[in-house]
């Protein structure tokens, strides 16, 4: 595999994220406003239920695909002066490079902040102190599996859209990883996707289902299948590359 069954699979727009109508039904609109205002949105709901990837994808569809690859910091990674200024946000007005790509008036400054409830308390007034007002198409994207650790100041100027967790969203996961499974593991291997509970199992996390651990099992069975169905010769040379390599 050249590439992981977690980015393949990702959502490109905001329609394709995975058991959340709410936020699909909110966040869909406002996207497709060319005059939307700029917006502070926080992400809230339990680890893996497809914030980060919610987040991702609606920067990836505000600047039609110049933004891949969106710098998501960790709140508890992140310092007051390392935060962006967010008045740079002004420069979005003409055209200005950012990294390797060439940004054009009608793209969106984003800031996205995975985990945010991890920031201090300093860092989140800092954050508070600098988006107000937001810049014309400013727009910060924060995501937290709780607002228990966020400042009622920020609370109150973001946007909560909470993600759900409950049997709605796990069978839409579930159906997904069947259909993950039954287009990378059947159509090639003839191996049959296992049953809603079976996947169940396999994407166990503290007694929940998580749709990444899932993919990750996923992901081992369709990589152990791939390298079973090589010749015997290329598995011994791949083998004798991987002992080289780690200098056995």
């Amino acid at each position: 595999m050249t590439e992981r069954l977690s980015e393949s699979w990702r959502p490109r727009s905001v329609r394709e994220i995975v058991g959340q109508p709410e936020a699909v039904s909110i966040l869909e609109p406002w996207i497709a406003n060319p005059d939307r205002p700029p917006m502070a949105w926080c992400f809230v709901g339990e680890p893996s239920t497809g914030k980060t990837t919610a987040a991702m994808c609606v920067a990836e569809c505000l600047n039609d695909g110049a933004y891949p690859a969106p710098d998501i910091r960790t709140g508890l990674d992140m310092k007051v002066e390392e935060l962006p200024m967010l008045h740079q946000a002004q420069l979005v007005c003409g055209d200005f490079t950012c990294g390797s790509k060439r940004m054009h008036k009608t793209h969106s400054h984003i800031l996205l902040i995975d985990e945010f409830e991890r920031l201090s308390p300093h860092s989140q007034n800092w954050i508070k102190s600098n988006w107000e007002p937001l810049p014309p198409r400013a727009v910060i994207l924060a995501t937290s599996n709780s607002l228990d650790a966020i400042s009622d100041a920020c609370v109150q100027r973001f946007s909560v859209i909470e993600f759900d967790s409950g049997p709605a969203f796990e069978k839409a996961a579930l159906d997904r990883c069947v259909q993950i499974w039954t287009t990378e593991i059947t159509k090639r291997f003839g191996v049959e996707a296992p049953t809603f509970a079976e996947l169940r199992r396999l994407g166990d996390s503290r007694d929940k289902f998580s749709l990444r651990t899932c993919l990750n099992k996923i992901e081992q069975k369709l990589s152990i299948l791939t390298h079973n169905a090589k010749p015997p010769a290329q598995r011994r040379q791949e083998a004798d590359e991987h002992a080289e390599r780690i200098g056995l």
